[in-house]
């Protein structure tokens, strides 16, 4: 036997039928999440002894949130009731988490060239946030750029490079870039396809943090996407390739500006 819960995003939760003690918890927690409290109040009962999901002796005198915990449908149940709950408490309307998700996943899945399933298969399992809308699902814009980050075609490249307040990402290669788009004011994205190029530089970084300078060349197997430390959303190169120099600190500008391969005449 089992249950399902429906998310406050629409996502329907299957889990299986709930002990009589989690049962009781999850009974509790729903009746705090109606009535007056504080938000401190609701997730202290959610993480508190009382919860039987929670994994003992991991920590000396209180249970723990451990990965095969986080892991459960039966968590993200609890989750959904103390998201309820602080929509009650602070009036916000349900409308206003969803204008986070503009992105629909058969966009995502287009351009990361794969089937839809695959999305809708780490969305079912709870790996990856959604929402319900118009009988589609929508990811938030971080959550699609990290999802096609790790998720390329493994073939060629695709770029986004540019600048922004606190994050840059200047590439060059032995081929100029193709199919280019402008993103943004100053982000431009363009694709180099296999076989097009032998070698490609990057240089970029983020504030607070020293530059970084990167030769890759092509390789049979996929990197992880590059930015310059993997963080800022809107610069990427992804695709097919083998990092063969870095240079990290001040000594970075000077090698992308020494154009020891001669890129800059030629992409």
């Amino acid at each position: 036997m089992s249950r399902v819960h429906t998310l406050l995003s629409g996502i329907g939760v299957t889990y299986p039928e709930p002990s009589q003690e989690f049962d009781a918890f999850l009974r509790e927690l729903a009746a705090m999440a109606e009535r007056p409290t504080t938000i401190s109040e609701l997730i202290g009962f959610a993480y508190g002894p009382v919860n039987p999901l929670l994994e003992e002796g991991v920590i000396p005198g209180r249970p723990a949130v451990t990965p095969a915990v986080l892991a459960r449908p039966e968590w993200r149940v609890v989750m959904d009731v103390v998201d309820r709950g602080w929509l009650t408490i602070t009036g916000e309307p349900l409308e206003r988490l969803a204008e986070a998700y503009t992105v629909a996943v058969a966009d995502v899945a287009a351009e990361a060239g794969i089937g839809e399933e695959e999305l809708e298969s780490a969305i079912d399992a709870g790996t990856l946030r959604a929402w319900v809308g118009g009988g589609r699902y929508w990811l938030t814009a971080a959550d699609a750029d990290d999802y096609l980050r790790l998720h390329a075609p493994r073939t060629g490249l695709t770029v986004q490079s540019g600048h922004q307040p606190g994050s840059k990402l200047a590439f060059r290669a032995d081929a100029p870039l193709q199919d280019t788009t402008r993103k943004g004011r100053n982000v431009v994205a363009g694709h180099l396809p296999e076989g097009a190029w032998k070698r490609a530089e990057l240089f970029g970084g983020e504030a607070g943090k020293p530059d970084r300078y990167v030769v890759i060349e092509p390789a049979p197997t996929c990197e992880v996407a590059i930015a310059p430390y993997g963080s800022p959303k809107s610069f990427f190169v992804r695709g097919a390739y083998a990092i063969v120099e870095e240079v990290v600190g001040v000594a970075a500008r000077k090698a992308w500006l020494d154009d020891a391969y001669g890129l800059a005449k030629k992409g």
